[in-house]
């Protein structure tokens, strides 16, 4: 019984420490600082397919000289 409570007080001790993962960033302005369309090129990883959908249709100009609003599903959400 002793073991086993030492053994729970470590593993929580060790799950409360926030110097491996936290990192304070500051305040965020939610204000881009470059247009819809410049901020989808700089994150290829996540929006490739997107910004190749974009130019196909024609979009990109709207995209850079319109104040709009952009929504995206997040990924791994699927409604049926």
């Amino acid at each position: 019984m002793g073991i086993t409570a030492a053994l729970l007080a470590t593993i929580l001790f060790q799950a409360c420490n926030k110097k491996d993962y936290y990192r304070d960033t500051g305040l965020q302005s939610g204000v881009l600082k470059e247009n819809i369309y410049e901020f989808l090129q700089q994150k290829p990883f996540l929006f490739d397919s997107l910004v190749q959908v974009i130019d196909l249709a024609g979009m990109k100009t709207v995209l850079e000289n319109d104040t709009i609003t952009f929504l995206r599903r997040p990924t791994g959400l699927y409604c049926f």
